[in-house]
């Protein structure tokens, strides 16, 4: 007959006999030990990763227009206001990226904190 399958999650019990007078009657205790932990949902996580993936293609595409811009650019001082108004460009679209993605962090610590 094959041996049942135990479940590798959870320890094997522990067999605690104690003492008595009598042989025929032992009473035994079982004690399983587990350990719990928090598992926070992934949303937040996953929402984050999408920010990210988002932000980075954006800038990707940005990147690409703007050298093409430059490229036809007519005299230096266009380029000078190209180059100052993608940066601008750039640093509103980072602080606006990087203020959802902690507010998406904040959401996570929400819930961790719940439970």
């Amino acid at each position: 007959m094959p041996r049942p399958r135990r479940c590798r999650r959870w320890p094997r019990p522990t067999l605690k006999s104690k003492p008595s007078d009598d042989a025929r009657s032992k009473t035994h205790s079982v004690r399983f030990g587990a350990n719990f932990a928090f598992a926070p949902t992934l949303a937040p996580l996953t929402e984050i990763n999408a920010k990210l993936f988002a932000f980075a293609r954006g800038e990707g595409e940005a990147v690409l227009a703007h050298f093409q811009a430059l490229a036809q650019a007519k005299s230096p001082a266009e380029a000078i206001r190209l180059q100052v108004t993608e940066m601008q460009r750039a640093a509103d679209a980072s602080l606006s990226c990087f203020s959802e993605i902690v507010r998406s962090a904040n959401r996570l610590h929400d819930t961790a904190r719940r439970h």
